[in-house]
């Protein structure tokens, strides 16, 4: 039985989604990138063809907001 999976991004440029589903899945969460094939194969970034939607199951949607709410720290840089 497939789970349901709900939209956690909507987004115009894949890259970011990228991002956002490596740093959920980095965390133990099972995310899906998609996009309209007719859009991808056209290479659109605008409109309904050119979005592109991170998914995540359904009963990791509150732990995946949670997670996306945090900022990664960062390491202290020291100038030299």
């Amino acid at each position: 039985m497939d789970s349901q999976w709900k939209i956690i991004l909507e987004t115009s440029n894949m890259m970011e989604a990228e991002v956002v589903a490596g740093r959920l899945q980095s965390e133990g969460i099972e995310a899906r990138i998609h996009q309209e094939p007719a859009g991808q194969a056209l290479g659109l970034t605008v409109g309904l063809l050119g979005e592109t939607v991170v998914l995540v199951p359904e009963a990791d949607y509150e732990a995946a907001v949670a997670i996306l709410e945090t900022q990664v720290p960062q390491e202290d840089v020291t100038e030299e």
